[in-house]
């Protein structure tokens, strides 16, 4: 086991030895118990965390669509949404004047966080706009492009 809480400087705290030295390991809140054949009962003590509290409701509330990252971008960007249930999905890249310029998603995609990264690299430099359709709701949001 090694002892972790000043990072800079880890210490060993214990040793397994192998199966036939220790008999179990188990842990409570900030204790971990070895059973150790030649030694009795170890007790290590750890002020770290050692979980992360699971939230209650993972799946998003409502349909959202996240401004794109890196933005301004050059070729390369992320866009994110994230669904309530799961939906039939068009993601598509417009020009100002309206014209389609990539779809980046027309598909079914289940509830939760989705991201699709997006390559402008055929595309010159200039504002775009991203479109989300899903469930008869839209949103569009705009993104730049600088070379």
């Amino acid at each position: 086991m090694i002892d972790i809480s000043n990072s800079a400087s880890p210490t060993e705290a214990g040793y397994y030895d192998g199966v036939s030295e220790a008999r179990g390991v188990a842990a409570n809140d900030i204790y971990a118990y070895v059973a150790e054949r030649a030694d009795g009962l170890s007790i290590y003590r750890n002020d770290l965390a050692t979980a992360v509290a699971e939230r209650e409701n993972s799946l998003p509330q409502q349909f959202t669509l996240q401004q794109n990252y890196p933005n301004p971008f050059n070729p390369n960007t992320t866009i994110k949404f994230e669904l309530a249930k799961p939906a039939v999905v068009k993601l598509e890249i417009q020009n100002l004047l309206g014209q389609t310029v990539a779809v980046l998603l027309n598909e079914s995609k289940s509830a939760g966080l989705h991201a699709v990264d997006f390559d402008a690299g055929k595309l010159s430099s200039g504002v775009y706009m991203y479109r989300l359709k899903a469930d008869g709701v839209q949103i569009t949001r705009k993104m730049l492009l600088m070379r």
